[in-house]
């Protein structure tokens, strides 16, 4: 297999998780990556596998810093490590027209724990859901608040090394104390 064939089959495969994993969310869907040498090599997959280069994306960094466009005009929220630093509260919603122009948040989060206990229902959950996930509580309520008004809101994806889980805006999250 040629490598520009390999880079396509492995496009394929993390568009793929990215689906199943927002089609079931808080479960983590397992995904092949051929060279596991870069950290975080998972996220970056799937964001190249469902954004084209042309899509605003913002990435803020463990410490805080953003760079790319602006919060606002985000498209895509990349964040390193499992708090957004706020910045999750300032991107897209969506309207009730257009609910699809919420952005999605990537976090790229391998090799951190599972800080964040949380109880899931709705769609794609099976009655109800108790996971551990390596997000920051602060996310999770911000998460919350940019999902309160249906059918608006954002979608997440958390990204490790192999895998990743989603939590779309139609999912119920609420912390487990």
């Amino acid at each position: 297999m040629t490598y520009a064939t390999q880079e396509v089959m492995e496009g394929h495969d993390h568009f793929r998780a990215a689906m199943v994993a927002l089609s079931y969310p808080g479960r983590r869907i397992p995904v092949e990556d051929a060279s596991r040498t870069h950290r975080n090599r998972t996220g970056r997959q799937i964001l190249r596998a469902l954004y084209d280069d042309e899509t605003p994306v913002t990435t803020v960094a463990a410490d805080g810093t953003t760079t790319g466009a602006t919060p606002e005009e985000a498209r895509v929220l990349v964040v390193n490590g499992s708090t957004s630093h706020g910045v999750l509260s300032r991107i897209p919603r969506g309207t009730e027209e257009y609910p699809e122009r919420g952005a999605t948040v990537i976090y790229l989060v391998a090799g951190l724990p599972d800080a964040a206990h949380l109880h899931l229902t709705g769609p794609g959950v099976d009655g109800d859901l108790e996971v551990r996930l390596p997000l920051a509580l602060d996310d999770v309520m911000a998460r919350n608040a940019a999902c309160r008004e249906k059918p608006t809101g954002v979608d997440l994806l958390l990204a490790g090394d192999g895998w990743v889980t989603g939590l779309p805006r139609t999912t119920s999250v609420q912390q487990v104390d």
